[in-house]
């Protein structure tokens, strides 16, 4: 399938009004948003079960944002590795373009998110990357010449991993009971080559499987999603049993919602695994484990989820050291 071009450059690449961009502006300089927003949201406990199955068959770790992180080295620490244990699926958006190339001509202001060989082999090492699923379905997918994106995406797609949130791969089948759907929001530059996730819009749903959304919504540096985010999920959970997102850079609530008749784990950022950002807020993540399996029914569903906080801590000689956290400074759980 052919994706067409970008549509229009954004000189200002942003994808907000000038409002929303100058909050997120503001928040950079003075600090996260610690407000609710009217939609104020409890975390579950570190361990909880979801649905009673008979047993466990697979288990699928999810991370946030892996944020560019220019010319640092990562490395990721025992516990880390110790929790992805035993898993047979790792998920998390690439919040980057595997290239060493200038960004967009024309382009005058916006940030910019480019990734090193470095962090590649980094997550290729830290999970195998045949069972590794990335979702590119992010703001910063535009930000270099649509031919570099498609270079990234063969690069990786070429030592193993599996892409999604694509225009033409919006979801992709782990296997023949889990289909992980992808789309986004917000682009910084209006292109065609990511799925973009709208209200109303057709859902390649499995019938009788389990399907899980993973978005690129919300807004940076808030610590509660507003109202209209935990509105549209409830929306879209008519169609997944489990909605993790992704954007604000910030952990938010991981929770049990309610809508109608059925319950979906919401768990509304998982903030970034790894960021080159020198900013407090942007230290911060959350890593969600979930087994799933039947119930005695016959349905399968999710049973036990685990969660933790995780940190990217800077370290000497250029170092960005990824670990376990029973605490981050603006969650005490």
């Amino acid at each position: 399938m052919t994706v067409p071009e970008m549509i229009k450059l954004r000189k200002i690449a942003t994808p907000y009004s000038i409002y929303e961009t100058t909050g997120v502006i503001l928040r950079n300089v003075l600090g996260m948003d610690h407000r609710d927003h009217g939609a104020p949201l409890d975390f579950l406990p570190y361990m909880y079960n979801m649905n009673p199955i008979v047993k466990a068959d697979c288990s699928i770790v999810f991370l946030g944002d892996i944020m560019s992180v220019g010319m640092h080295k990562i490395t990721v620490h025992e516990s880390i590795k110790n929790f992805l244990s035993g898993s047979q699926y790792l998920v998390a958006n690439l919040e980057a373009t595997v290239t060493h190339k200038r960004r967009r001509k024309g382009v005058i202001f916006g940030a910019l998110q480019w990734q090193n060989m470095d962090t590649v082999d980094v997550m290729e090492d830290l999970f195998p990357p045949e069972a590794t699923y990335l979702s590119v379905a992010n703001n910063h997918a535009g930000d270099f010449e649509d031919q570099h994106y498609d270079e990234s995406c063969k690069l990786l797609e070429s030592r193993g991993f599996h892409l999604f949130g694509k225009a033409d791969r919006p979801y992709v089948d782990i296997n023949t009971r889990i289909r992980l759907h992808a789309g986004t929001i917000w682009s910084n530059q209006v292109s065609n080559r990511v799925h973009w996730l709208r209200p109303g819009q057709k859902i390649n749903a499995f019938g009788k499987g389990l399907n899980i959304l993973f978005p690129h919504w919300g807004y940076e540096l808030e610590k509660y999603p507003r109202q209209e985010i935990v509105d549209l999920a409830k929306r879209l959970a008519f169609r997944f049993d489990a909605i993790l997102g992704h954007h604000p850079h910030t952990v938010q609530p991981v929770t049990i919602e309610h809508t109608g008749d059925k319950k979906y784990l919401g768990a509304y950022s998982l903030g970034d695994f790894c960021s080159d950002i020198p900013l407090k807020a942007y230290k911060y993540g959350m890593a969600v484990k979930m087994k799933l399996g039947e119930t005695l029914f016959g349905d399968y569903v999710i049973g036990n989820i685990d969660w933790r906080f995780l940190e990217c801590r800077r370290q000497p000689d250029n170092i960005l050291s990824i670990r376990l956290v029973d605490s981050i400074p603006y969650f005490k759980h």
